[in-house]
Parts: structure tokens; sequence; C-alpha cells
């Protein structure tokens, strides 16, 4: 039985920064205090969300007005990296 090629290409994980470039200005919308920057700890391109009012400070992925509408992952999980920033 031949699987669709949406499940093939998703095994074991997806990374959707590099699968979609998230870091060009068409594929994702950014509100607030977004920075996207190369984190040195993990070797990665990150988005830096700060802010007190998480209604004004995110990133939507994919952009609203992008071609793109749906990002096709079928997966239960998703992993996100959320570490404290740390008091100066």
């Amino acid at each position: 039985m031949n699987k669709p090629f949406i499940l093939e290409w998703q095994a074991p994980f997806v990374d959707i920064f590099k699968t979609y470039d998230v870091f060009n200005k068409q594929n994702h919308e950014s509100r607030g205090n977004v920075e996207g920057l190369q984190d040195n700890y993990i070797g990665r391109k990150v988005f830096r969300v700060t802010g007190k009012v998480p209604a004004t400070n995110y990133v939507t992925i994919p952009h609203s007005k992008s071609q793109i509408k749906c990002l096709g992952a079928n997966g239960r999980y998703v992993s996100f990296l959320i570490p404290s920033l740390e008091s100066s």
C-alpha cells in the first residue's frame, strides 16, 4: 500500500523553519518585539519574541497573505525551545 507523499517526507520529523524558509519576510508575519537571529548555543536561526503583552508580540507561520495557507504538518507533537531570559 502506497502512503501519501505528505506522510513520507515528514518521517520522522520536519523542520518547518528550513522547509518553508520562514525567515523570508514573505513567509512569516511578525508583530511587536520580534527579532530573527542566529543562536550560537543550538547553532540554528531562531525568532526572539520579547514583550510583556503576548497579544501584541508574535510570529505567524505562514504569513496570512502568503499563497501557502496550510503547512501540511500532520504529527501529534510540536517542539519549542523556550529559554527564560536572564535578568541583568
